[in-house]
């Protein structure tokens, strides 16, 4: 018994580090011969037969099936299940059992997914998303969505946080102010972007815009209560994707009767219309709690400003 154990194990082991990185079914694997045979039984269809294998599945669970993403299932006992296409084998695959399986899968050939783990279609889908800018289209919550979900339905592996990073990804310590002296929120807008100038994430233009943008529309950056967002827009002068943050020694009046005095500032550099969606969307939550807001504003450092703000999430 204890050499056949060893046997399963090592074979699994074996098995897993041969399989191909391909994978063009995927499947579901009913097994009432233990685990061990179960895993063997799908390590060898992955190895063999481009198969990926979602679970092991015993027959009391059965009713799984319906809540996997799987296309065809394999089976070392006798079942009745017409809702997908269902091969007995053998606990040990035999070549007949290698020759069945290829006939089945001939036969439900037009349920192949073609993926591929190497392939990370992230570059690609920025390429794609700057093209449609460059070719005078916007690219809005929708649209990105909706070119997100065709990635996925052509199984394109897509990392979204490095399309769409989160606050935490690229507010950087140096870009981190903290009890900082500012006579006017002219100043308060230099000072917060002076960080994202040194680092060439803008230009001195961009500086410039945002000041004129307040001057001729009013206090609107001042978004929430205490807090200025400044920004102007991507052709101004932005380089890359970039934010800052800057608390107030004292605080300082916009002209917002609604949110004044001002006692942090964020300076947001984006680069286009959907890359600074995610930071946007922790701002707001970030608005919405004052409590947090509180502790960011009389924060006496840079770590403690940051277990503040990300809480218990780990800094990348």
């Amino acid at each position: 018994d204890e050499i056949g154990f060893l046997t399963v194990y090592f074979s699994t082991s074996a098995s897993q580090i041969k399989q191909k990185e391909q994978y063009v079914y995927q499947a579901v694997v009913l097994c009432n011969h233990g685990v061990s045979t179960g895993k063997l039984l799908a390590a060898n269809l992955k190895e063999h037969f481009n198969i990926e294998i979602v679970a092991i599945l015993s027959s009391y669970e059965l009713a799984f099936i319906d809540k996997l993403d799987v296309d065809l299932v394999f089976t070392t006992i006798s079942i009745d299940y017409p809702r997908k296409p269902v091969l007995l084998l053998n606990p040990i695959l035999r070549e007949s059992d290698k020759k069945e399986i290829k006939v089945f899968l001939l036969k439900n050939k037009n349920k192949r997914r073609i993926v591929s783990n190497k392939l990370d279609a992230t570059q690609l889908m920025q390429d794609i998303l700057m093209l449609i800018v460059e070719s005078g289209g916007k690219v809005t919550k929708e649209s990105y969505h909706k070119v997100e979900d065709t990635f996925k339905e052509h199984h394109l592996k897509i990392n979204t946080r490095e399309i769409q990073p989160m606050l935490q990804d690229i507010l950087r310590d140096s870009n981190i102010l903290l009890k900082q002296e500012c006579k006017d929120w002219k100043e308060a807008i230099t000072k917060s972007a002076q960080v994202l100038l040194t680092e060439e994430v803008i230009e001195e233009r961009y500086i410039n815009a945002m000041i004129k943008s307040v001057e001729e529309y009013g206090p609107y950056i001042v978004v929430g209560k205490h807090l200025a967002l400044a920004h102007a827009r991507p052709e101004d002068g932005v380089n890359k994707l970039g934010i800052s943050v800057m608390t107030l020694k004292e605080p300082i009046n916009f002209g917002n009767p609604d949110n004044d005095p001002v006692k942090i500032v964020f300076c947001l550099a984006a680069v286009d219309s959907y890359s600074h969606l995610n930071v946007m969307k922790n701002l707001i939550e970030l608005i919405n709690d004052e409590e947090k807001l509180d502790l960011l504003i009389t924060a006496q450092d840079v770590n403690m400003f940051n277990q503040v703000l990300y809480g218990s999430e780990v800094r990348k």
